[in-house]
């Protein structure tokens, strides 16, 4: 093992040097704790001449664990106070520092009041054995205004030239650039993967090449997998198909509709068809009285009823007024009378005759026109009469006779003799109805009649 006089030079020297003469009786005790006992386990360095010990275990161990008993004594209140003072005066030092900065021209009060003693000693020059007399001056800071002007003159400090060669001036030239100068130093729009206000077109060959991450330095060549060529020959055959499928059906579905609407307007032809003709047999029997199986008669038939239409639209004219009847012969005859013609109302306007004379009276447009001495009438003389006829019907005169003639001459056609017969029937079987029945009667003008 190492001796323990050999670990001692290790360690640092002592925080308090001993006396040669002192004794171990103020040094702690061992490691065992022995008081009161000689020194046993201290530890002496050989090197050192007076043999004073260096250290010991019980330096190690803190002073509380050595002593739990051990009470510290508080501060007096004198020392307090004494502490109390000095903080302040340091805390009231750097406040004062910080108000009154360096080079600062503003002296405080407080500086004022510096002061000192100086002891002077006078001679009398006059007297060759007069002794010095002592005088004490006191020299005292002279108190400044803060509010005074400075006595001293501020100078501007300017900061030193930059030594720079100066900017050139710029000036147009005349000479006109050619077209590959100017493409040389046109400088392309930015294009913005973000933004985009105005709703460009960009194609993506021109964002990839303005993208430096996509450069072909950086990325170089690619290989385009047969998969995606397959994959995409696929689904454009697929699309295809599908397409043509719903065309198919699409072409069906038109053709159902279309033999559905014509089987439609058949069955509804049909039935009008057959309509028309129960209209048409119904018809017959009602007025042949029983079914007609011959032809002819059949034709005779249908003649028969349209002279009996023609009767009910004449019969269905005759009640008309003459206004209404003028309206349905001009219709049929294609031709278009107005109600105000018809009526006798379209006259021309009617110029009362003067009873003045014109000239008397002054007329804006015509006054400054020089009258010509002949003319001695300022309008013609039948110019009322010329007025008047320049509407009037060529073919009927006047309007109430003209219709009163048109009617006369539509009932005195052959073709309203059946017409004006059958209604001398109705009235004649009216005025039966109101007599007797005389059987006698019917049974001669019967037997007359065949």
């Amino acid at each position: 093992m190492v001796p323990p006089s050999s670990l001692s030079s290790l360690l640092p020297e002592p925080k308090q040097k001993t006396k040669s003469d002192a004794s171990l009786d103020g040094y702690p005790v061992n490691a065992e704790g022995q008081d009161n006992l000689p020194v046993v386990g201290l530890i002496f360095d050989s090197l050192q001449p007076e043999l004073s010990p260096v250290v010991s275990f019980s330096d190690f161990v803190p002073l509380r664990q050595r002593n739990f008993n051990m009470e510290i004594p508080l501060p007096t209140q004198q020392q307090i106070d004494d502490t109390n003072k000095r903080t302040k005066a340091f805390f009231q030092a750097l406040l004062l520092k910080k108000s009154n900065p360096a080079g600062s021209k503003i002296k405080r009060n407080e500086s004022s009041g510096n002061s000192g003693y100086i002891e002077y000693r006078s001679k009398n020059l006059l007297s060759a054995n007069s002794e010095s007399t002592p005088h004490l001056i006191k020299v005292v800071d002279h108190a400044a205004d803060p509010l005074h002007l400075s006595n001293f003159k501020i100078r501007s400090v300017y900061a030193p030239p930059i030594d720079e060669p100066p900017a050139p001036i710029l000036h147009k030239t005349d000479a006109n650039l050619s077209k590959e100068e100017r493409q040389k130093w046109e400088i392309p729009a930015a294009v913005s993967s973000w933004k985009n206000p105005n709703g460009y077109t960009i194609g993506l060959d021109k964002r990839v090449a303005l993208d430096a991450r996509y450069s072909d330095s950086r990325m170089g060549a690619h290989d385009i997998n047969e998969g995606f060529v397959r994959l995409s020959e696929a689904l454009g055959e697929a699309d295809r198909k599908a397409r043509q499928e719903l065309k198919l059906k699409a072409e069906a579905r038109k053709q159902l509709a279309e033999q559905e609407s014509k089987m439609k307007e058949e069955q509804l032809r049909m039935l009008a068809q057959r309509a028309k003709e129960e209209r048409e047999k119904k018809r017959a029997e009602r007025f042949s009285g029983n079914i007609i199986h011959d032809e002819a008669a059949r034709e005779r038939a249908i003649k028969r009823d349209e002279r009996r239409k023609e009767a009910e639209k004449d019969l269905n004219l005759s009640k008309l007024s003459v206004v209404d009847k003028l309206k349905a012969l001009a219709h049929t005859q294609g031709r278009d009378i107005s109600e105000k013609i018809i009526l006798g109302a379209a006259k021309a306007t009617e110029v009362s005759e003067l009873q003045y004379d014109s000239q008397l009276l002054s007329r804006g447009a015509n006054a400054a026109v020089k009258r010509s001495e002949d003319q001695l009438y300022d309008s013609p003389l039948f110019i009322q009469e010329a007025i008047s006829s320049i509407y009037r019907p060529a073919k009927f005169g006047e309007a109430d006779n003209s219709s009163q003639q048109i009617i006369e001459s539509i009932n005195g056609e052959a073709r309203f003799e059946e017409l004006n017969s059958k209604r001398a029937r109705i009235e004649s079987s009216q005025q039966n109805r109101e007599t007797p029945h005389n059987a006698d009667s019917e049974l001669g003008k019967k037997k007359q009649r065949h």
